[in-house]
Order: C-alpha cells, then sequence, then structure tokens
C-alpha cells in the first residue's frame, strides 16, 4: 500500500546505507507498506521507498497517521483511519 502520511512523533532512523535520518512530527511524507513475495503486507511499519530498499528509512506504524491512500489497500481487512486533511 502507498500512502501519504502525517509523522505522530519524532523517530530516528538510519537506512542500511547508514544515513540517518530523523522524522519529525508533522511531517507529511509519501511511504508504502511492503511484503515479501507471497506474503502478507508487514502492517507494523512503513518505508520511505520499495524500490531501492539498502536506502529506505522505516517508521513504525504507530508513529504514523495516514492522510490518504494512494495505491492498493490495507492487507488482511486491516482497518486505516484517514483523516480528512
Amino acid at each position: 500500500m502507498r500512502a501519504r502520511v502525517r509523522i505522530r512523533e519524532e523517530h530516528e532512523a538510519n537506512s542500511l546505507e547508514r544515513t540517518l535520518r530523523v522524522f519529525r512530527p508533522g511531517e507529511v511524507i509519501e511511504m508504502v507498506q511492503r511484503g515479501r513475495a507471497g506474503h502478507e503486507i508487514d502492517t507494523d511499519s512503513w518505508w520511505t521507498t520499495n524500490h531501492y530498499i539498502p536506502a529506505a528509512h522505516i517508521v513504525p506504524a504507530s508513529k504514523v497517521e495516514v492522510l490518504e491512500v494512494l495505491e492498493g489497500r490495507p492487507a488482511g481487512g486491516q482497518r486505516v483511519s484517514v483523516r480528512a486533511p
């Protein structure tokens, strides 16, 4: 699933390339939820990209508010509350 999300609380994340990114409360960005081929989507985290995994930064779902679903739908009947901007 790809969505426009708002960061709810500060989170520091390192990519596999060892790049630190600090996500700040109120920051609005596009993120994705992903899963391995043949498996369900991991709904516990949001990723900054699914195109080049070593550059991705991961934020726990508990620190993210979904504003708008841009592509796909929640996995396994997961409920996602979407607030109007």
